[in-house]
């Protein structure tokens, strides 16, 4: 009942796979721009508690 036929890709096979998820890059495509940040402008996203110079609760350590 079953016949066995070959698989076929419709959407273009591997390289297109890689092209669309940038694996691969085209050729006539511009690679994307690199965005440089200062290092200064961005606030750490923590803090040291021992440098904020708060009173610990628990007394000197």
């Amino acid at each position: 009942m079953f016949v066995e036929l070959p698989r076929v890709r419709l959407d273009g096979g591997a390289r297109a796979f890689r092209q669309h998820w940038g694996y691969e890059t085209r050729p006539l495509a511009p690679p994307p721009p690199l965005i440089e940040e200062d290092e200064a402008a961005i606030e750490p996203e923590t803090v040291s508690l021992r440098e904020a110079n708060t009173a610990s609760p628990i007394g000197e350590y």
